[in-house]
């Protein structure tokens, strides 16, 4: 029940990011959220049914959102770019892991730690939509002479 409740709240917050993004956002808000949005949705037609077994396509969707969310911070060196694409490369070795585990691992353990890194994406958005309103909220300063 809590991951279900996590999952919606998850989904409705990637959605206000979206709207946050494409109002107030610049080009990196808005690849990352696009991006975010994309391989949420991909995610939702390829995966197995069955999650005792490697969710191999939502990793291919992870590891091609890492690759995106990394662009864009080499592109721009927003440190908030950093913490999801990091966020994203903990995704994928936790795919990776649970590939070799052999069982070992618990699915449980294994959907919940890709939940985990998927807020810590979901948060970062949100932090760089903000750092980008509120640089922009902040008047020019003044020159000196100017009266």
């Amino acid at each position: 029940m809590i991951a279900l409740i996590s999952s919606i709240l998850w989904i409705v917050l990637l959605l206000i990011a979206c709207g946050l993004s494409a109002r107030r956002g610049g080009l990196a808000e808005r690849g990352a959220t696009l991006g975010a949005f994309t391989a949420w949705a991909v995610s939702l037609l390829v995966y197995s049914r069955s999650w005792s077994a490697p969710q191999y396509a939502t990793a291919v969707t992870d590891a091609l959102l890492m690759v995106l969310l990394t662009a864009l911070w080499l592109r721009t060196h927003k440190h908030w770019l950093v913490v999801a694409a990091g966020a994203q490369l903990v995704a994928v070795a936790i795919h990776v892991v649970f590939a070799f585990s052999a069982g070992s691992l618990w699915p449980p353990t294994y959907l919940t730690a890709l939940q985990l890194t998927y807020w810590v994406v979901v948060i970062a958005i949100f932090w760089g939509v903000f750092k980008r309103w509120s640089a922009r909220a902040v008047p020019p300063t003044a020159q000196i002479g100017d009266r």
